[in-house]
Formats: structure tokens, sequence, C-alpha cells
């Protein structure tokens, strides 16, 4: 064998064993061969030995054999000792996967060797020893690369951690004042100096940082990702509240708003900071009142309405928070175009959500109906109402009322046809109403005739199917469809759809003797190539490897070059315990 072949047959048998790996916890005996062997064939290409590493690597944790991927990891970085990446996944199995914080550690220095630039793998490594126990070391580790990287705030944001952890306040201090200085817009920073502070009795100045973390907040008015996982909460406001009734500063902060809002009363972001403060507290009086001051400011304020959803959700006046999270939906509607139809849904998205929620959960269908109802006689051809209700009715089961209420949505926006009848078909569907379900699936078929929707086509076709079986219809309707392409065998969509079907039916020899025979007459055919491949891999995943067979070995006929086919027959061979026929293909 020359030495191409011996290459490509060794990339054959790294896939070899990857397949056996994955079929079984031991490795299936098609062909006696150790890693070290079928390395030697390859260390004429050196690149080929990495990648074979790499797949084996891969493979071995996948099967959750991790002592071994990190062994095949280190082989490969043997040859390419620089390479970042790798030595980055194989740190993170050492790290998350076998927890050795020890040669963890040592994998993260040699990518701060590698990259010295990037912060994280100084923190991690300092996290590593503070975790370790070594909180001395991960001190000095972090203050030398703190001198040595004086412009990054992330740094010295690690390492004011680390002093708080050993009650060095001081130093704590210090340091997040040059983090600050260095990133002024990363409230956290104010929150761990405020911690500081409260930790060496600075009662005053850590409460003045409190009030510099909500400022930065809501200058920026984003979420600190950083300041959630540390303090477990979803924003910063809630990191400040947490720590505020830790050290039992939360009464002045209420002060302190309290006093702002008196001397800027028209100041609506102060009244939502502060109804924030009581929700909290469980002042809900309070907080109302403050959330409908901060409406009255500003009558446009979503933010206002859903923070006032939100406490009537705590208080369980889950009536007003329909009303209130309703008021969102009003005053956000669009013209009646589809164009300003989708522009204001994505808006309306969380208020929607919120209100089928509550109706759900509450069992409140019918109260959230009569008010949908009362928007709906003042906006009659508002598509979002219509829309909203119809999904009301249909959760509360008033399945005529969803039906005539989404045909009205058709009637005002024929462009929403398309997704409306699905909508409809599923409210048949649900009250079983299976020949109405199957007239809403026709309308849709009928919508989706271009070339360019023949997925959405197909997906129709098989829901339709569905609901054939249950009718006791299906073989039926499928001899229907056969018969369909007798008599039109070089429609190529034909064979897609019934393909589909059969997908969704599970009838997965039948699909493949389609596909076999599409193939046959449109080898060339993009959609047929494509919609075969994906049949086959689902044979294959559902464990239907008999079907998935022929399929395969006619892909690798045709293309004997894509090692992926090969692959493939190699495990469905082994599956049906076919095993000279798996190594047969070693050739």
């Amino acid at each position: 064998m020359n030495e191409k072949g011996k290459i490509i047959s060794a990339l054959i048998l790294i896939l070899l064993l990857g397949a056996t790996i994955i079929w079984a916890e031991e490795k299936v005996p098609i062909l006696q061969i150790t890693i070290e062997e079928t390395a030697e064939l390859i260390q004429a290409d050196p690149k080929l030995a990495v990648e074979f590493y790499k797949f084996l690597a891969r493979t071995y944790t996948r099967a959750k054999r991790y002592e071994e991927a990190a062994r095949t990891y280190q082989k490969a970085l043997e040859i390419i000792p620089k390479d970042e990446n790798l030595r980055l996944t194989l740190a993170h199995l050492y790290d998350w996967q076998i927890k050795d914080p020890q040669r963890a550690a040592l994998e993260y220095e040699k990518l701060i060797e590698i990259n010295p630039e990037k912060s994280r793998y100084y923190t991690r490594l300092s996290e590593i020893y503070f975790q370790a126990d070594l909180k001395d070391r991960a001190i000095l580790f972090m203050e030398k690369v703190a001198k040595d990287r004086p412009d990054d705030a992330y740094v010295h944001s690690k390492l004011g951690q680390l002093y708080l952890s050993r009650g060095m306040y001081s130093k704590a201090v210090r340091t997040y004042k040059e983090a600050i200085r260095l990133k002024p817009d990363a409230a956290v920073f104010h929150l761990y100096l405020a911690r500081a502070y409260a930790g060496g009795r600075r009662d005053e100045e850590a409460f003045k940082e409190y009030l510099a973390a909500i400022d930065v907040e809501e200058e920026r008015g984003i979420i600190d990702e950083e300041a959630c996982n540390e303090f477990g909460v979803y924003d910063i406001w809630g990191a400040i509240l947490v720590r505020a009734e830790h050290l039992g500063i939360l009464p002045r902060l209420t002060k302190k708003f309290k006093k702002k809002v008196t001397q800027h009363p028209n100041n609506s972001l102060l009244r939502k900071d502060l109804a924030r403060i009581y929700a909290w507290k469980g002042d809900y009086e309070k907080a109302i009142i403050q959330c409908y001051e901060a409406i009255r400011l500003n009558p446009k304020d979503n933010v206002a309405w859903y923070r006032l959803g939100r406490i009537y959700e705590r208080k369980k006046e889950f009536i007003k928070a329909l009303q209130a999270y309703l008021r969102i939906v009003v005053r956000n509607l669009g013209g009646r175009g589809w164009a300003d139809f989708t522009v204001s849904m994505r808006s309306n998205e969380a208020a929607i959500n919120k209100i089928k929620k509550i109706a759900e959960k509450r069992v409140l269908y019918s109260q959230a109906i009569e008010m949908v109802e009362e928007a709906v006689e003042k906006k009659p051809t508002r598509l979002e109402l219509l829309i909203l209700l119809g999904d009301l009715y249909r959760g509360g089961r008033r399945y005529e009322e969803a039906i005539k209420t989404y045909q009205r949505v058709i009637e005002i926006e024929p462009g929403m046809s398309f997704r409306i009848y699905h909508n409809i078909a599923d409210v048949y569907t649900e009250n079983k109403e299976y020949e109405k379900t199957i007239t809403a699936y026709g309308k849709i078929l009928t919508l989706s005739q271009s070339d360019s929707m023949l997925l959405a086509r197909i997906e129709a076709l098989k829901k339709m199917f569905l609901v054939y079986e249950k009718m006791s219809r299906v073989e039926e309707k499928l001899r229907e469809y056969e018969k369909k392409i007798a008599r039109e065998p070089e429609n190529i969509e034909l064979y897609q759809e019934l393909g589909g079907v059969y997908e969704a039916l599970k009838r997965w020899e039948e699909g493949s003797r389609l596909y076999l025979k599409a193939l046959e007459i449109a080898p060339q055919n993009r959609e047929i190539k494509r919609g075969s491949r994906i049949f086959a891999y689902q044979c294959k995943r559902n464990g239907a490897l008999k079907a998935a067979l022929p399929l395969y070995e006619k892909f690798r006929e045709r293309e004997p070059a894509r090692t992926q086919y090969t692959i493939a027959l190699i495990e469905i061979y082994t599956g049906l315990g076919e095993k000279e026929k798996a190594r047969s293909l070693l050739g």
C-alpha cells in the first residue's frame, strides 16, 4: 500500500474507533487495532495525526471517558504545543469534567505563556488557586498580574475579590477604586467597593457606592452579567437590594430615594426606582402608588406598566395584573398592515405572554377574555388584540369563538392567512374535529404552492397525515399519494412531500424505498439529495438501521470519496452485527 493509501486507511480506522466507542462502552472487536498502531500509519502527516487525536478525544469525551480524552489531547499537544484552542479545551476538561485543579492550573499557566493578553486565563487561574485553598498564593499571583497589567480593570476586580475573601478591606478598597478609574461604567465594581467599605465598617461610604452603582445602571440601562452571576439576581438593582438588605441599610436606601423623589417630583425614573425598593420590602401599596405616579408623568412608559403588573402578581391580585399588562398591548398597537403588526408584536410579546400565562396558571380565562373583548370592541380591527383573544378562547376551550376570531383576522389581513390557518387547524385538532382540521390544512397547502414554500408545505402535510392516522385513514391517503406519484413520476416535489410524510409517521422502510426511487429519477436534484440524506440520518438516529442501510450504500456508491458515508455504514453494519462487512470497508 502506498503512503497515500495508508493515510486514507488510517483515517477510516480513526473513525471506526470513534464509532465503536460510541456504540458500546467496550470497543467492538471489528478489528483489533490499538491507538498506537493507528498513529504509526499517520506519522507521515502530522496534521492528520492531530486531527486523529482530536477526533478520538472528542469521542472519549462524549462517552464520558475523560481521563482517556485528556491523554489523547496531550498527544495532540506534543505535536502542536502552542495551539491555544486545543490547550484551552484540555484546561476545561481538567477544570470542569475531571475536576483536577492542579492539572487545570498547569494548563492555564501554559495558556498565559501562549497568550498573555487574555484576562480570563489569569482570573480563572487565581480562582483555581483560591478554590484549592491556596488563597495567599492566589493573591500573590494576582498582585503580580495587576503589576504587569496595570490597565486591566477586570484583573484589579479579581484581585479585589480575593482581598475581600481574606478580610483585607483596605486593600480591596484601593483595588476597586483603581478598577472604577479604569472602567467607570461597570456598576458591579461599585457594588464590590461598597462591600469593601461595609467590611471595614465605613457605612457612609458604602452607602454612597450603592447609589453610584444605581446611577451607573440607570445610565447604561443594561444587565451586567458578572453581577447577575455573583449575586444570583437578574440585574444590578436586584444585587443592590440583596446587599442593602443583608447589611441592614435598606431603610436608609428607602429614605434616600424618598428624598430624591421629593426634590425631583416630576422624575418618573426616580419614582420607578422607589417603587422597586418598596416592592422588595413587601410594601406593595406604596410601590403601586409610585408606579402610577411614574405613569402619570409618562403615560407611554411601558416599563412602569410592566412593573405595576409584576407588583400586582406578587400581591396575588391577578385581575389587576392582567389589566396592567393589557394596557401595554393596547397602547402599543401599530397600524392595520402586516409590517406594523410585526413591529408592535415584538414590543408587546412580554406583556402578551404574561396575560396568557396568568390566564392559564390561575384559571382566569373568562376574566382575561372579558377584558380583551372590551378592548376589541373599541379597536375591532387591531390584529394583536384579535389574535390574543383567539388564543384565550382556545385556552379556555371556547373553540367555536376561537375559530370565528381567527377568521376575522384573516378577513382583515389576508396576508396572515398562512399563519392563522395553522392556529385554526390546532383548535380543530384539540376539539377532535378532524375533518375540519383536514380542511384547514388543505387551505394551508393551497397557500403554499410556490416552490419557495416547499418546506412549509411538507410540514403541513406531516401534520395532516398525523391527523389522518388518528382518523384511521392514513393507509387510504398514502395509497392516493402513491397513485399521484405513479401518474406524475417525474414530479420530484411529490417524492419530497411523501418522504416528509413517511418521516412523520416513522415508516422508515417505505420512505427509504421512495427516496431510492427518487435518486434514480433525479440523481443530481439538489433537494432530493438533501432530503434523502436527512431521511437516512433520521432512520439511523431512530434505530431503523435496515432502512438507512440501502440509502447510505447508494450515497457511498455515488460519492466514494465522502468518508462520512463510509463511517455511517461502519456504524450501521456494527449495529446490525455484520462485522465482516464493516471490516471489508477498511480496504
